[in-house]
Parts: C-alpha cells; structure tokens; sequence
C-alpha cells in the first residue's frame, strides 16, 4: 500500500492532547473498506473519517473506529470540517450548511 496522507485533530479543545481526537484521511475514494479499517486501527484515534467525495454542497465520508465501522461519529465530523477547511478542501462561512452523506 503506498503512504497515505492523514491528519490528527482534537475536537471541543484549544490545546494539543485534550478533547476528543479523530484522524481524517481527506481523499479516499480509492480505498476500499478492509483498508480503512486497517488504516483506521494504524492512526489509533477513537474515531477516524475518509472522505469519498467533497463539493460545497455535499461531502460523503465513512467513520471507522479502531475495530468498525462507526455509523456517524459527532466528534469526528467535528475534526472532518477543520481538516478540510485546513486543507482548503471546504470553504465555510458564517452560517453556511453542508448535507453530509454516510
């Protein structure tokens, strides 16, 4: 498998090593579902996103934890959202609304 970039965040906290971590993995159409958990247990977060597809609108993503697959994770799109505004993926502003598709 070649590297596959990830990152870590920290929800509800202004500090590194507090809050509820997740990892997100920002582009992983390519990644079938034995991968991810895979992945998902190598980051060793609670919680880890990969994202499929990512418009302004519309961003489909599946949550692993570190043994399953996870049917929506609260903290976890916490950290998707900062990942892909970070990254530039996702631009949000004021009260803006995404639809975001599990």
């Amino acid at each position: 498998m070649t590297a596959i970039p990830y990152a870590l965040y920290n929800a509800f906290a202004d500090t590194g090593f507090a809050g509820s971590p997740a990892g997100m993995i920002p582009r992983a159409a390519h990644i079938d579902a034995i991968s991810r958990q895979q992945i998902a247990r190598e980051v060793g977060a609670p919680a880890t996103s990969f994202v499929s597809f990512c418009s302004n609108d519309i961003i489909e993503v599946q949550f692993y934890s570190t043994v399953t697959e996870l049917p929506m994770c609260g903290h976890g799109t916490v950290c998707l959202l900062t990942g892909l505004v970070d990254r530039n993926i996702l631009e949000l502003e004021g009260t803006d609304t995404r639809r975001i598709e599990l």
